[in-house]
This record gives structure tokens, sequence and C-alpha cells, in this order.
């Protein structure tokens, strides 16, 4: 087998071969082999060293068929999503995504009931539970209302200058 000082390959041919400098040598008849690849080194046992070639082939059948094994039990895309865990409510993620939904009501001029549609909520990842309104309504709009607040205030008291616009109307109708 294998000399002590050679480190040993992947691939099971380098159980009956070794390499010094460039040359690659059987360890059973000591032929020199020069190739790139284990392909030419499992040639050779073949036809020169049938019990050790057929050693060989029934471990390269075991670990094919253990890859095998591993492969059947990938779950489906499906199953991988339905057992996910939802963010805490206290994780960066759900934070984020409570942000970016309060941000989205805002710009977008939404109902805060839009949480409760099901569209939305089909458009949402399967790991993520929205807030309901109330939530919304009580903690996560002031919060960030008091965020834009000083953040603004901020602005305005690093500015030189600042310049107020309005534009009023009346309707006739009314």
């Amino acid at each position: 087998m294998a000399t002590a000082n050679v480190t040993r390959k992947r691939s099971l041919a380098w159980d009956y071969f070794y390499k010094e400098g460039e040359s690659t040598f059987c360890e059973i008849c000591k032929e020199v082999k020069t190739s790139g690849n284990t392909s030419n080194l499992f040639n050779h046992l073949q036809s020169n060293h049938k019990d050790e070639y057929a050693e060989v082939e029934k471990h390269r059948l075991e670990q094919a068929s253990q890859k095998m094994k591993v492969a059947v039990k990938q779950p489906s895309f499906k199953e991988s999503f339905a057992t996910a865990q939802p963010y805490g409510k206290e994780s960066q993620r759900n934070k984020k995504l409570d942000y970016a939904l309060v941000k989205m009501i805002a710009t977008d001029l939404q109902p805060i009931s839009i949480v409760n549609d099901q569209g939305f909520q089909n458009l949402l990842d399967s790991k993520y539970i929205p807030p309901c309104r109330r939530t919304i309504t009580r903690d996560l709009i002031p919060k960030i209302l008091s965020t834009c607040k000083s953040e603004l205030a901020e602005s305005l008291s690093k500015a030189a200058f600042c310049a107020f616009t309005t534009d009023l109307w009346t309707s006739r109708a009314t």
C-alpha cells in the first residue's frame, strides 16, 4: 500500500501508486506510469492486478451508493420552506422588514390594512410575519416618526439657509 511519506490523494487509485518527482510508480510491480490522471492507473490495475482492481471497484461502488443515499434525502423546495422557522420579533431581519413595510405604507400612501390583504400576504417572505394594524399604528409609525423628526431637526440645524413654499387654492365648488 501507500508509503508513509506520501500524502493520500482523493482517488482510490493512489492506494496502489505513489509519486516520486514527476513519475508515478505502481507499488505492486514498481512499473513506471506517466499520466496526469487516474484513468491510466485504473487501467493498469485492471490489466495487470485483477484482484486489487476488483477491490478498488468494490470501494468505488460503495462510495457511489453512499452519494446516492445522501441525494435521496434532500428535501424539495416546498418542503424546505414549510419547515422554516419564522423570524423572531427582535431579529434584525424582522426589524428591517417592519421598517420597510412602514416606509412603503407612508411612501406609497397605502392603507395600513394592506397587511391583511391576501395578495400582500402572498408577496411576503414565508418566514416574515407582518405586524398587525394596531402594532403598526401604536408602535412602528410613532417610532419611525420620532426618528425622522430628529433627522430633520439635525439637518435643519446644520443648514445656513432654509426656504419653505406653499401652494394654497380654493375650489369654486365649495
